[in-house]
């Protein structure tokens, strides 16, 4: 019987898996035209990889497709900025399978490189993959993107070869990667301006900095394991004004730290496990301390929801007689 957390991580994993399926659909128009990369020529990718293309050459119907395809254009350096530390490309699984996508990442050499694509293996027709690019290490590095995004990236591509991971499929190690072991942590500085999660009139919370890392490799078994955290140190929770004002006469804001952790095992979960955590305020208001908030993220059409709760007493501040 799954868990809350495994149930939280399938509604969220089966968002994600049709929004990238909408994008690799979306840029079928795009992808057809497009010939090898030749910085891979020689490798077990040469004609696999492809050129690389401009997020924004990608058009989109669908919001949340145009959104994440907007966010990359912001993320990524212009194609023709000389040789790129991170691009987007288009990825050919052979087969004759469709084409997709894939993010290329290149440390300063000797380091390996690092393929993330989007293909159209398995079951449901589409699968995420790793490549090694080379052998051995694979950074670490820094590499700069823009607004404020850098992504640090680190680890062994064992003897080259490929991890894969089909939707409603067995993960599956192909090639010389059972050694393989690598480290992707996606980082936005603080001081950049917020990013707001939630409805501005509601509660919301207001995130600056923001980590999220991810790690792929092979397990104790042989299988290809993949772990998830996303971290938003000193995140401000901002509580709508209608809730709040009928206890203390304003709205309140206050700072949290956000973390999350998620793998297909053991599932989507806040720090501490589970999907309801308690995070202590301390704060007195007048006539009111206010002593915890809870977080819980839910299942929804979208994906994930987030709610929040507070936990307060009455404070009795009248002076001794």
């Amino acid at each position: 019987m799954s868990t809350a957390s495994q149930d939280l991580f399938n509604t969220a994993s089966a968002a994600i898996w049709d929004l990238l399926n909408r994008c690799r659909a979306d840029a079928s128009g795009v992808l057809v035209g497009l010939g090898p990369e030749p910085r891979v020529a020689g490798t077990a990718l040469e004609g696999r990889l492809l050129a690389a293309i401009g997020p924004d050459t990608i058009v989109s119907n669908d919001p949340a497709a145009s959104t994440l395809l907007k966010a990359l254009a912001e993320l990524l350096p212009p194609i023709g900025a000389g040789d790129l530390p991170v691009a987007l490309h288009g990825f050919d699984p052979g087969g004759g399978l469709a084409r997709g996508l894939a993010l290329l990442f290149v440390p300063p050499a000797p380091s390996a490189m690092l393929v993330v694509a989007l293909t159209a293996d398995g079951p449901a027709g589409i699968a995420i993959e790793i490549d090694g690019v080379g052998a051995g290490a694979v950074g670490p590095a820094m590499l700069t993107l823009r607004a404020g995004w850098s992504v640090e990236i680190g680890g062994d591509a064992g003897g080259g070869g490929r991890l894969q991971w089909p939707r409603g499929g067995a993960a599956q190690v192909a090639g010389a990667a059972t050694a393989a072991r690598m480290t992707l942590t996606l980082r936005r500085a603080p001081g950049g301006g917020d990013i707001l999660i939630g409805p501005a009139g509601g509660p919301s919370l207001r995130v600056s900095e923001v980590v999220v890392a991810v790690t792929a490799g092979v397990d104790t078994s042989g299988a290809p394991a993949a772990t998830i955290k996303l971290l938003a140190p000193m995140a401000q929770l901002d509580l709508a004004a209608d809730i709040v004002a009928a206890l203390v006469g304003e709205a309140l804001s206050l700072p949290i730290d956000l973390n999350i952790d998620a793998d297909p095992r053991s599932g989507l979960s806040l720090a501490g496990g589970g999907v309801r955590a308690t995070v202590p305020a301390n704060i007195s208001l007048p006539g009111i301390d206010l002593r915890a908030v809870e977080l819980s993220i839910a299942g929804a059409a979208s994906g994930l929801e987030f709610g929040f709760g507070v936990g307060f007493t009455a404070a009795d501040r009248r002076s001794p007689r």
